[in-house]
C-alpha cells in the first residue's frame, strides 16, 4: 500500500512554498534597504535644513547690522545737514552786520 501524501508533503508544494518564503525574504530585505536607505537620505535632509537656517540667521543678523549702519548714517548726514545750515546762518548775519571774516 503506498502512502498518501498530504498536500506539505508533495514536492512541488514544498517547492512553491519554498519560492514562497525566498521571494518574502527578498522584500523584506529590500524593504530594510530602503528604509535604511530613507533613513540616511532624512538625516541628510536635516543637516542640509540645518545648515540653511544658520545661513539664514546670519544672513539676517548681517541684514540687521547693515540697516542699523544705514539709520545711523542717515541720522549723521541730518545733523550735518543742519549744521551747515546753522552756519550758512550765521555767515549771512556776519555778512549782514558787514563784518569782515576771511
Amino acid at each position: 500500500m503506498s502512502k498518501l501524501l498530504v498536500p506539505w508533503d508533495r514536492p512541488s508544494h514544498m517547492a512553491n512554498l519554498h519560492y514562497q518564503v525566498s521571494c518574502h525574504l527578498s522584500l523584506c530585505i529590500r524593504q530594510f534597504w530602503f528604509v535604511g536607505d530613507l533613513k540616511i537620505e532624512l538625516q541628510a535632509s536635516k543637516q542640509r535644513e540645518a545648515a540653511l537656517e544658520a545661513a539664514l540667521a546670519k544672513k539676517e543678523f548681517a541684514e540687521e547690522e547693515c540697516r542699523k549702519k544705514v539709520d545711523e548714517a542717515k541720522k549723521r548726514e541730518a545733523y550735518l545737514e543742519n549744521d551747515l545750515a546753522n552756519m550758512l546762518v550765521l555767515v549771512a548775519k556776519l555778512k549782514k552786520e558787514g563784518g569782515s571774516y576771511s
